[in-house]
């Protein structure tokens, strides 16, 4: 499993949007909402905010 501490995937289907056409940004949202697997998890300020510690002091690249 891949993980992202902060990755706004709304964003990311909205950065697509302008490279493709409204309804391809839509299939690939609806791809992303319905995957099997990628784990799509609400973010809270507490949660958010140790997910950026945690990349600060990681420095690995991938």
């Amino acid at each position: 499993m891949i993980r992202f501490g902060v990755l706004p995937a709304k964003g990311k289907v909205t950065a697509a949007k302008s490279r493709m056409t409204h309804h391809q940004a839509v299939e690939l949202g609806e791809a992303l909402l319905n995957s099997k697997v990628l784990t799509i998890v609400t973010v809270n300020e507490d949660l958010k905010r140790k997910s950026w510690e945690l990349f600060k002091n990681y420095e690995g690249k991938g």
